[in-house]
């Protein structure tokens, strides 16, 4: 538990099941910081114990090589803040890289959330909107808040 010293509200079906989704893990494209190389395409994965959000390399779908390895990893005792990337500056820069990985494609300003930490600014652009909601859901349900994504 993040915070132990603040009782914690009971969490609702669909954040339940928000956390389950991302524990099983979602595609996202991960933007490079600086925007000089292409959006990283992986899994995001919610380790629910430690409190950590895990980035795993994935292979592209033709591809055989199937070895995956972490990437990033986010803790999220350090969040300061998440947002929708349309109101991050770093994500309306550089969201015109895109990417093609099987049937899915980056560049979708309106999928992008901005984790920022204490160390730096991660845009995560999920493939579905569904896991943007997901996502926004599970963090609702972590820190027990309410997030303005509309």
């Amino acid at each position: 538990m993040l915070f132990s010293e603040f009782p914690r509200p009971t969490k609702t079906f669909s954040q339940r099941r928000a956390v389950e989704r991302l524990s099983s893990g979602v595609n996202v494209f991960l933007h490079s910081k600086r925007g000089n190389k292409k959006p990283h395409f992986g899994e995001l994965f919610f380790q629910e114990h430690t409190y950590k959000l895990e980035l795993r390399s994935k292979a592209d779908e033709g591809e055989t090589n199937e070895k995956e390895k972490t990437k990033k990893i986010i803790e999220l005792n350090d969040l300061r803040m998440v947002q929708p990337g349309r109101l991050v500056s770093s994500a309306l820069k550089y969201a015109g890289h895109r990417r093609r990985v099987g049937a899915h494609q980056s560049g979708n300003l309106g999928q992008i959330a901005s984790v920022i930490t204490g160390k730096r600014v991660y845009n995560l652009e999920f493939t579905d909107y569904s896991d943007l909601k997901a996502f926004y859901n599970m963090i609702e349900a972590v820190f027990a808040v309410t997030l303005l994504t509309s």
